[in-house]
């Protein structure tokens, strides 16, 4: 008996220490985690800021953008056929692009409206304006419109459309329309 209680008293302390250094351990593991996982928070918190705020200046870009375009196509909401106002003859002389759609690429824009089969002005007016928006998805004339864009202090999508009701008028006419249908 002597012996047992000589073995209990000698593993007892050992044991009991044991699971006190494996409990302080799991402690400090666990409020290291902790530690980890709020400073992984806070960095997402941080990126998700940072994403908010790039969310914020895109829409801010886009808004004006939009507010260019309601001022080139203000005077437009009532009058048929489309007409520049001041701020789009502005934006058509500034950008130099009368030259990049009325000497380059005018005979392919003819062709693509010619191909839509309009039956009226309005329908050419119309298929203008969207073959030419067009342009800004073809990586060959991105550099041009860029640098017009530039010019003119403007985006160009604006650029595209103040092209178009630009050009209209002469694809009109060569197509055997009149611009007063």
């Amino acid at each position: 008996m002597f012996l047992i209680n000589l073995i209990i008293s000698i593993w007892l302390p050992i044991i009991g220490i044991s699971v006190l250094t494996l409990f302080i351990l799991s402690a400090f593991f666990l409020l290291f985690r902790i530690g980890n996982l709020q400073t992984r928070n806070k960095d997402k918190v941080g990126n998700i800021g940072d994403k908010i705020g790039n969310i914020e200046d895109k829409i801010g870009n886009k808004i004006g953008n939009i507010e260019d375009k309601i001022e080139i196509i203000d005077d437009l909401l009532n009058k048929f056929p489309l007409i520049l106002n001041e701020r789009g003859e502005k934006i058509l002389k500034d950008s130099n692009i009368e030259k990049f759609f009325t000497t380059k690429y005018y005979d392919n824009i003819v062709k693509q409206v010619k191909e839509k089969s309009p039956e009226n002005s309005y329908q050419i007016q119309e298929y203008t304006i969207e073959v030419l928006s067009n342009f800004k998805n073809k990586e060959e004339y991105r550099e041009e419109l860029e640098k017009a864009a530039f010019k003119s202090g403007s985006d160009i999508s604006t650029i595209l459309l103040v092209a178009a009701i630009n050009i209209r008028d002469k694809i009109i006419n060569d197509l055997g329309f009149s611009d007063n249908e």
